[in-house]
């Protein structure tokens, strides 16, 4: 059975996520997902999923996080910073402090 997008403010389990294409989970347990042309953060204490980057605009590699369209981002890997990294097309990205 097919569920609707999963959307921003709402509980990560009330829809789901077309095309995941990487995740990652930071030190509290949050979880950071890939998928489509943006990042997603599920928080670990409410459950609630909110995009981080990413929009449905062509890909573009430079200005407000959630105004950059990306392409499918891959192997994130959260620093001991908190600092997201991750892989497109366009190389090796950053989105700054995750930690909220």
């Amino acid at each position: 059975m097919l569920t609707s997008p999963v959307q921003d403010g709402t509980s990560a389990t009330s829809g789901s996520l077309a095309s995941v294409s990487g995740l990652a989970a930071d030190s509290a347990g949050n979880l950071f997902i890939g998928a489509e042309n943006f990042i997603r953060r599920v928080d670990a204490k409410t459950g609630i999923i909110t995009t981080l980057a990413g929009s449905a605009t062509a890909p573009v590699t430079q200005g407000p996080a959630l105004s950059v369209g990306l392409y499918p981002p891959t192997n994130l890997f959260i620093d001991s910073a908190g600092v997201l990294w991750f892989v497109t097309l366009s190389g090796i990205q950053a989105l700054g402090a995750c930690r909220r």
